[in-house]
């Protein structure tokens, strides 16, 4: 009894990990496809795109936010599966 609980808990901790890894990895590849045209060039060029391109800058610097606390939840679903193990 006690033995299928662990597993089943073992199981959803798996899922979890899955499913914030792959926010993560979405998070990060669209901001770095957003910004990437935008932050191409001299530092001139650079800043004149920004102000160009104020919106797409923005949505991309939320997106790398999701991305950080993307790999927050990452590191703290390890560790939780890491304590469960040496329990």
């Amino acid at each position: 009894m006690v033995r299928s609980a662990v597993r089943a808990a073992d199981t959803r901790t798996a899922r979890y990990l899955g499913a914030a890894f792959l926010a993560q990895f979405a998070t990060s590849l669209v901001a770095g496809i957003l910004s990437a045209s935008i932050l191409a060039g001299t530092i001139s060029e650079v800043l004149v795109n920004i102000s160009e391109n104020v919106a797409q800058m923005r949505a991309s610097i939320v997106l790398q936010l999701f991305t950080s606390v993307g790999i927050i939840v990452l590191a703290s679903l390890f560790y939780v599966g890491r304590v469960r193990d040496l329990l």
